[in-house]
């Protein structure tokens, strides 16, 4: 972990420093699955930062639409923990405590380009985790990008996938990874 760094929850305010992370990613292998199981094949993509021009193509790039997405929810109850560097936003996880009754939903993790595979992702799942602990939820939920790194990244914190994806989560990110994960 990289000294100095802070964590905190994040507030509604917070929502309009996302822009202060490098979503940017080279892209070597996609995944999908098939017949129950994980399947890759080799790309060669470029992730983007986000966008600050609209793109009716990648909305999901376009910087005012996450952050009024992000300032939504936090104001809806979700929880939001952010990671600073010298108080410049570095990453960022936002948590929906109550997808069931029994379960949490990881709705967003970023962490900038430049402060990736320093422990800043674990530590925000160690955080959500225990977050979802307190409020009961026994399990944890994740439609992950479909991407090498963020795959492996939710298999390293433990999760697995899911045989029975959330229906609306699958309707909405069909391309996703869907991925659950039981709290002790």
């Amino acid at each position: 972990m990289i000294p100095g760094l802070t964590f905190r929850r994040l507030s509604v305010a917070d929502a309009a420093l996302l822009g202060q992370i490098d979503r940017s990613e080279t892209v070597s292998r996609l995944y999908s699955i098939r017949d129950g199981e994980l399947h890759g094949r080799t790309v060669n993509e470029e992730v983007p930062r986000w966008s600050t021009e609209p793109d009716d193509a990648h909305p999901d790039f376009d910087l005012d639409v996450r952050v009024g997405r992000l300032r939504s929810r936090l104001a809806e109850g979700w929880t939001g923990i952010g990671t600073f560097d010298q108080g410049v936003l570095v990453g960022y996880c936002l948590l929906r405590l109550a997808l069931t009754d029994t379960m949490a939903q990881v709705a967003e993790l970023f962490v900038s380009r430049s402060h990736r595979r320093t422990g800043i992702g674990a530590e925000l799942m160690r955080r959500m985790a225990e977050a979802a602990r307190r409020s009961g939820a026994g399990r944890l939920y994740v439609s992950a990008a479909p991407t090498e790194s963020a795959v492996s990244f939710y298999l390293a914190q433990g999760f697995h996938l899911n045989p029975e994806p959330h229906p609306e989560l699958l309707a909405l990110e069909p391309e996703d990874i869907h991925m659950i994960k039981d709290l002790p």
